[in-house]
């Protein structure tokens, strides 16, 4: 075992050295502030120690403090389920005894549900399978003796939280050992479980998944509905129980430990990490690209472009017209969930459902279009289209990265995006112009006139800033991959805002015309970024 320790610990070291050498790498690709950070840097055995250590302090509190929350949660979630269904107060003090040995319950049984995929469908990975090959390790002693470790650390990690929860009960101890016990136990099992049915087909394997998964969420239920159950968390919290617990613990360690089939079973996972390593490049950058390469498969060549139109703007034009279809039955699912939701509205307004509603109720309203347009829009998908499907090939010739050309296409693909997105907001529309007519005297004109500047604004947004930032940065290469960390990060901070917006507490209308002012200032200085940067920077990256 020590010698696993050691090796586990020359393990960690290395994968978070190569972290920080990826950190640096990613710092000098970020403009600006990428060309003040020196070559040098990467030569620094001190500062990349220095970076090692906080990283691993920041792993050990983060980690620290996920097992609190998921203690703390495990109660809360508890509390709130079994006074609903109760009907009992929501009072959370004083404590009821009860519900907090239920939620020690219900813990497990989120530790089985966890278990079930981390151990059954557990998977290795290039860090492990290279670092056992570089060093020569045995891969048998090395695989099992690391998981039986990281186990029992990730175990002494909840003893912290474990006493926290067991001075609820008044008893840290019991608390401790129970819990601790019960982790390994499960975790254990269910590690062993994931060798003893890998031979099976991928059918079976799902089938005893979901068998158990649904076994353990009855167990969950019962956990919320039956008072009885916490006399069952009684029962593993007293001292006669903590025998059998600690054998099955120790059964579960030994059957892995000796599982006869240990070479088989990681043959199998060598294979299946390469088979998933083949299949990566093409999914690599399939959040930044997979809709432009599965559209590219649905292509329709017999659509005839425009003949009058020539240069980019027929490559444009018979471009959308080949996809026409295809954004058409995107446009038409999206319109359809637009529609059940006006029938859903026309019901709620004819059953009275909707009489009661207020003014400042439907205000509050306004922040969820914008992440509603966040999903809905067409703007990822018209940029990864013409990437794949045109720009790629196209971006190598120079008479297509010429200034007029470059203006030429953006401006031509804006007004298509701004098309399919401005029947989405049309919709959207429908459903306040439906409400106000079955409802009427709740919805003001001022309130009317906000919303329809808030949706036009939200319309041009969506439809201009995936083509502003595409055409600015343009990260993609000609293997499909983003080499532009900033164009990451960029869309990063975008689905912040975005789901930001489901967090205000919106109660004027204010907020309307604050996004819609900060849209079109946005949208202004955007298109003087793209005027001048664009014809430098819109080409294939290395």
């Amino acid at each position: 075992m020590i010698e696993v320790i050691r090796i586990s610990w020359i393990f960690s070291v290395v994968k978070t050295t190569q972290k920080v050498n990826g950190l640096l790498y990613y710092l000098r690709k970020l403009p600006l502030i990428g060309k003040k950070i020196p070559v040098t840097v990467y030569n620094s055995y001190e500062l990349k120690k220095i970076l090692t250590v906080l990283i691993f302090i920041w792993k050990a509190l983060m980690t620290l403090g996920a097992k609190f929350l998921w203690l703390g949660l495990s109660y809360v979630l508890s509390f709130f389920a079994i006074r609903f269904f109760s009907g009992g107060p929501f009072v959370l003090i004083p404590l009821d005894q009860t519900i907090v040995k239920q939620g020690l319950l219900f813990w497990i049984g989120w530790l089985g549900i966890m278990s079930i995929f981390n151990g059954i469908w557990y998977s290795m990975d290039n860090n492990e399978v290279n670092f056992l090959d570089q060093f020569s390790l045995p891969r048998q002693r090395f695989v099992r003796g690391r998981l039986m470790l990281l186990n029992i650390v990730e175990t002494v990690k909840y003893w912290p939280a474990f006493f926290i929860y067991g001075l609820l009960l008044r008893n840290p101890l019991r608390v401790i050992i129970v819990g601790s016990l019960s982790y390994l136990a499960i975790s254990l099992f269910f590690y062993w479980l994931g060798r003893k049915t890998y031979t099976l087909t991928l059918s079976q394997r799902r089938g005893i998944t979901w068998t158990i998964f649904f076994a353990v969420i009855l167990l969950v239920a019962a956990d919320f509905w039956l008072d009885p159950t916490a006399k069952v968390m009684s029962g593993l919290l007293h001292p006669v129980c903590w025998l059998p617990l600690l054998i099955l613990t120790i059964l579960c360690g030994y059957k892995l430990l000796y599982f006869d089939d240990e070479g088989g079973y990681l043959i199998w996972q060598v294979e299946r990490l390469r088979n998933l390593d083949a299949a990566a490049p093409s999914a690599k950058n399939s959040q930044y690209l997979g809709q432009g390469l599965s559209m590219q498969k649905k292509l329709e060549l017999e659509a005839d472009s425009n003949e009058t139109l020539s240069g980019s703007q027929y490559l444009n034009d018979l471009l959308f017209k080949r996809y026409h279809r295809i954004l058409q039955r995107n446009l038409f699912i999206r319109l359809a969930v637009i529609g059940a939701t006006w029938l859903l509205v026309i019901a709620g307004s004819l059953f009275g459902v909707l009489k009661d509603a207020k003014e400042a109720e439907l205000i509050g309203l306004l922040p969820l279009l914008f992440f509603t347009m966040y999903l809905a829009s067409f703007g990822k998908t018209i940029v990864q289209m013409v990437f794949v499907n045109c720009d790629v090939a196209m971006l190598y010739y120079p008479f297509y990265r010429e200034a007029s050309t470059i203006l030429s296409g953006f401006f031509y693909r804006f007004r298509k995006t701004l098309f399919y997105n401005g029947s989405i907001i049309l919709g959207i529309l429908l459903l306040f112009i439906t409400f106000t007519l079955l409802n009427p005297g709740i919805l003001s004109l001022q309130f009317f006139m906000v919303l329809v500047l808030l949706l036009f604004s939200l319309a041009v947004l969506f439809s201009f800033h995936e083509l502003f930032i595409y055409y600015v940065l343009q990260p993609f290469t000609s293997e499909m991959e983003v080499t532009n960390p900033l164009y990451k990060i960029i869309s990063g901070i975008f689905y912040g805002i975005a789901y930001l917006n489901l967090q205000l507490n919106v109660t004027g209308l204010s907020y309307a015309l604050l996004v819609s002012g900060l849209s079109l200032v946005y949208i202004a200085i955007g298109l003087v970024i793209l005027w001048k940067k664009a014809p430098q920077t819109f080409r294939i990256k290395e």
